[in-house]
């Protein structure tokens, strides 16, 4: 049952004879702290996912990226998912991502130079809820660059023309 008054009444009021899972808060209406009192919800929260992070953080062609993140829900994870495009969100690959060390983990495997990668994770609990990274509409993006990056070459000419005309 999904009513507004589950979990609604006074919080100082008594819900002791409410059957679990109760919210432990009184249920407004009639039936409030009665055993007729409807149940609540349940685990309604989706898990949580924070600290994502990539490695390496500049991407040279056909290098793979692992992304970290850590995912928690208080009844654990079912599933978690790392999904990534390399067509602008027209379609999607995903990878199930492992419990690591510092969190979970997966792999995006390595694209050719100017590639644009968008990812997101998506996490499941045990209860069914579920959660994305982001605000469901936003990714996280890198291009892939060159190996070795022309502005490098551009910054070691000028660096080795300073370092001649000083000395």
């Amino acid at each position: 049952m999904d009513s507004p008054c589950i979990d609604a009444g006074d919080p100082a009021s008594s819900f002791n004879d409410e059957p679990e899972p109760n919210g432990d808060r009184i249920n407004l209406g009639a039936y409030g702290n009665t055993e007729e009192a409807s149940k609540s919800p349940g685990d309604i929260n989706p898990p949580t996912i924070s600290n994502v992070r990539q490695s390496p953080e500049i991407v040279p062609e056909n290098q793979p990226v692992t992304v970290y993140a850590n995912i928690t829900d208080e009844n654990g994870i079912a599933e978690a998912i790392i999904s990534y495009s390399v067509d602008n969100g027209a379609s999607w690959q995903n990878i199930t991502m492992s419990l690591a060390e510092n969190g979970y983990a997966a792999q995006i495997p390595g694209f050719p130079e100017g590639t644009t990668v968008y990812y997101k994770i998506i996490a499941y609990d045990y209860t069914g809820n579920y959660t994305m990274s982001g605000n469901f509409d936003e990714y996280y993006v890198y291009t892939v660059v060159p190996e070795f990056p022309a502005y490098y070459i551009f910054l070691s000419v000028i660096l080795l023309l300073t370092m001649l005309y000083c000395f």
